[in-house]
């Protein structure tokens, strides 16, 4: 009799253990479904079929998992083993719920924190002030010109040159001998003549030197010795003059200018824009037109109050805006958006999707990364794509082949993302790619709501392309007006062409491949 209290005892033990157990599991499935619910609602990106057929998936799962765990009873004569069985089946059928829910809740949570990132109100922009020295100068570190005079450019990035003047002198213990030219070329010459011993420049304008008639060996002719980074922060998207309460981004064709900044560090920072493509999109029909302007484009610039021209890619240099202005002005319409991204940034999400397929019209080895492009189709990955854009020495029209070959690969990406499951297989690696390496005036909700309507329907998108086009000059520019420059003259047939796509893409009609030849 003592045994079988005993046993009972023990048995209801059991019971309670199991019991406590059970609530616990389960109620850890409740709390971690209602945040994943929360989460998915947050995120507004998920259409509302797939926000309802969860619910309805969670409330089933929390049903089995409650009646196999808690309800169920062993029959008379039936083994414990049955018991048991559902008893485990129950618990992983609620274990499998909390993982999955964790899963929702964290891969969404970390989209909403990387498109708040993303978006200019959060971003942070670098700017580099290197001081540089004649190639054969002694010095090894800042310390070492202690003693030296500086030039600077008294019309150009001024009040950044003055914060690395004051790093400088608290490195160096004493106050440095600075003289001021009117701008940058009068500062270069001053160095590489003797005039003054040190140089400190905005690291953007190398190249746009290097680019100039009798500046091409700078770069050899000096040397890098100090950096000194500042750091802005972008705190609200470019404001447009009116409001369009009226306009729907999943009915409205809109225009997003697609900028390439010329930098190849982990951030954005300020640099010529060598790639400027501007995408006319059409939800509605799901088209999207391409149309390509080279970085060498002789336009007026927007900053400019007498119309002077400039290259395309200096524009870069004064902000996404100065771009884009141009960019209006240039084909008489209004961008809405912009999306940059540097060099490092670019193909760190080409292998963060894994690559994209391109199609090439010719066989060559690129310049940039030394890589082998065969004839017909290639499997890229970043750095490939990278050095296939970049290339244009290879073929005879220099850059309208780059143009042409950006917009191949601009429309392979968006091919790869909008199709399959590259997203979804790729996600973690595709968020990392994006921080801190690509910037957008777009806002959260915009973002959610084009992908709430790529979800809703997955349908591919048909891609147009179009490249206006031009001859080689030498000129002068807005940014250098004293020295010539290589410059591409625009075809304004070619200008005029590419008005008339958008205009007609923005009034809802489908371009043709005959629209475009």
């Amino acid at each position: 009799m003592s045994t079988q209290r005993k046993t009972s005892s023990a048995g209801r033990k059991k019971k309670a253990v199991w019991k406590t157990a059970a609530y616990i599991i389960l109620l850890i499935q409740i709390i971690l479904s209602v945040v994943a619910l929360v989460q998915v609602l947050a995120s507004k990106m998920i259409p509302t079929t797939y926000v309802l057929l969860l619910v309805v998936v969670l409330w089933v799962m929390l049903f089995l998992a409650f009646t196999l765990m808690v309800l169920v009873r062993r029959r008379k004569g039936q083994p414990k083993k049955a018991l048991y069985l559902k008893r485990g089946l129950g618990t992983s059928l609620s274990i499998f719920t909390i993982i999955i829910c964790w899963m929702v809740t964290y891969y969404l949570g970390t989209l909403n924190t990387t498109i708040d990132n993303i978006t200019v109100e959060k971003t942070v922009v670098t700017d580099t002030i290197a001081v540089y020295v004649r190639a054969d100068d002694a010095a090894a570190s800042i310390k070492d010109t202690a003693d030296y005079s500086f030039g600077m450019a008294s019309g150009f990035d001024y009040e950044n040159s003055m914060q690395t003047i004051a790093t400088i002198e608290k490195e160096v213990g004493h106050d440095i001998s600075v003289t001021e030219f009117e701008d940058v070329f009068s500062t270069v010459d001053a160095l590489l003549g003797g005039q003054v011993d040190a140089m400190l420049l905005n690291y953007s304008y190398e190249e746009i030197i290097s680019d100039m008639e009798g500046y091409e060996t700078f770069t050899q002719q000096t040397r890098v010795i100090y950096e000194h980074s500042i750091e802005t922060v972008i705190e609200a998207p470019i404001v447009e003059d009116e409001v369009d309460e009226d306009f729907d981004i999943t009915e409205d064709t809109f225009a997003i200018y697609l900028s390439g900044s010329d930098t190849r560090s982990t951030k954005l920072s300020t640099s010529r824009s060598d790639v400027n493509i501007v995408a006319f999109v059409n939800p509605s029909q799901h088209q999207v037109l391409l149309v390509n302007t080279p970085r060498d484009y002789y336009v007026p610039i927007s900053i400019s109050k007498s119309g002077e021209c400039d290259k395309l890619t200096h524009c870069g240099i004064y902000g996404v805006d100065c771009s884009m202005d141009t960019l209006e002005n240039l084909y008489s319409t209004d961008i809405k958006y912009y999306m940059q991204i540097n060099f490092e940034g670019f193909m760190t999400f080409v292998d963060a999707i894994g690559g994209i397929t391109i199609e090439s019209e010719k066989s060559f080895t690129t310049l940039h990364y030394d890589v082998h492009i065969k004839e017909g189709k290639n499997e890229l990955d970043g750095m490939g794509t990278l050095g296939y854009i970049r290339e244009r020495y290879a073929f005879a029209d220099g850059d309208n082949a780059r143009g042409r070959n950006t917009m191949k690969v601009v429309a392979a990406i968006i091919d790869k993302c909008s199709s399959g499951t590259t997203i979804l297989s790729k996600y973690g690696d595709i968020m990392k790619s994006l921080e801190g390496m690509f910037v957008t005036n777009m806002s959260s909700d915009d973002i959610s709501t084009l992908v709430r309507m790529q979800l809703s329907d997955m349908s591919g998108w048909d891609i147009k392309q179009y490249a206006v086009t031009g001859t080689g000059d030498s000129r002068t520019t807005y940014s250098v007006p004293n020295t010539r420059a290589y410059v591409m003259v625009p075809d304004q047939s070619s200008v005029d062409k590419a008005v008339e796509l958008i205009n007609k893409i923005e009034a809802g009609e489908l371009i043709t491949d005959e629209d475009l030849q």
